[in-house]
């Protein structure tokens, strides 16, 4: 299911590019595509921006999958989901740290607190990057509603 579309008044994620290479809802073997990819033309390190103001709810680093990813809570409710980032803003990378160092693990996949990392809109909270299950730099962008249905962005 999928979350009925609204108009909503966000940034641009990335100054990567405004061009996207794969659409919302595309088909895959066994699921569909919940956000879209924008083309960071083979680089690494774009800036990722906070599309608008909240706090990151969700952080998870894996070899698979996602591999570095950063939810951010919108004030509006809705969820933000920025993927296969190579590093994070640097208050975020010392959260990492901090919970490595806490769980002693490398793999984490964390749930924050409100009070904790809270962005701006229009903050950098990443970079783009070419991590986890992926072909290529490039940035995967997701919104989800207040019930996890993703909406087109």
């Amino acid at each position: 299911m999928i979350s009925s579309v609204e108009e909503f008044y966000y940034l641009w994620p990335t100054d990567a590019s405004n061009t996207i290479t794969t659409v919302f809802g595309d088909k895959r073997s066994r699921r569909f595509h919940a956000g879209i990819d924008v083309r960071t033309y083979g680089n690494i390190g774009n800036n990722i921006y906070a599309i608008e103001s909240g706090y990151i709810s969700r952080i998870i680093i894996g070899p698979e999958g996602y591999g570095k990813a950063l939810y951010l809570k919108l004030n509006d409710g809705n969820t933000a989901l920025y993927a296969h980032l190579d590093r994070f803003h640097k208050s975020i990378e010392e959260k990492v740290l901090s919970i490595r160092k806490e769980k002693k693990i490398n793999f984490i996949d964390e749930y924050l607190r409100s009070s904790e990392l809270k962005f701006n809109k229009g903050d950098v909270i990443g970079y783009s990057g070419d991590t986890g299950s992926i072909s290529g730099p490039h940035l995967h962008f997701e919104i989800r509603d207040e019930s996890g249905l993703p909406i087109n962005p």
